[in-house]
């Protein structure tokens, strides 16, 4: 079937054929206006800006195949929980207890204060500031010896009882008085 302008396939409308070959100038059902390869107007129903706004809507906890509690991913947990088999520790946590006990902190730091995010893609460390902290660093992934980090703080922390790392950071911070410090997220992270 040959199209002509003012052809209505899939929600585009035809209004010329463009100088690139194979190409249609067409105009969405939502009123943005685009060049489109013949093969995509015959296969998709959005346009650029309407699959976007969908992925941006649709993300996360709100995808149809989203597998989480709350904010917290299935993926993220499941890193954790492989990160301590891996390190041969014990892991006896739940999913809906590790989300609680992010909204227990109000989604900040539990040592600094600092707001801390969880995001959808766990492979997007830029943004992803929210780390699971041992308290006791001899014991595992228990009950009571958990708590969300800012990444740069446990980072800091490491394996240091939390009383040590405590007077480390006082001595460190009596000595370097800087009180108009503001940390954005992915401040110090570059993704590049």
């Amino acid at each position: 079937m040959k199209w002509k302008d003012n052809d209505v396939i899939n929600g585009f409308k035809l209004l010329e054929r463009s100088e690139k070959k194979g190409y249609w100038k067409a105009e969405h059902k939502c009123g943005r206006v685009y060049e489109f390869r013949t093969s995509q107007i015959r296969s998709q129903s959005h346009c650029k800006g309407c699959i976007n706004e969908y992925h941006i809507e649709n993300r996360g906890k709100n995808h149809k195949s989203w597998k989480g509690c709350g904010e917290l991913s299935s993926d993220l947990f499941t890193t954790i929980k492989l990160n301590a088999r891996d390190r041969k520790l014990t892991f006896d946590l739940t999913i809906e207890f590790l989300w609680d006990l992010f909204l227990k902190q109000d989604g900040k730091c539990a040592l600094s204060k600092i707001p801390i995010y969880l995001n959808e893609k766990c492979s997007d460390k830029k943004y992803k500031t929210a780390t699971l902290d041992r308290i006791d660093s001899n014991k595992g992934y228990i009950v009571g010896n958990v708590q969300w980090l800012h990444r740069d703080i446990n980072k800091m922390k490491n394996n240091f009882p939390e009383d040590y790392f405590f007077k480390m950071c006082e001595l460190v911070s009596s000595n370097n008085k800087n009180e108009n410090f503001d940390i954005k997220p992915g401040y110090f992270f570059n993704n590049n």
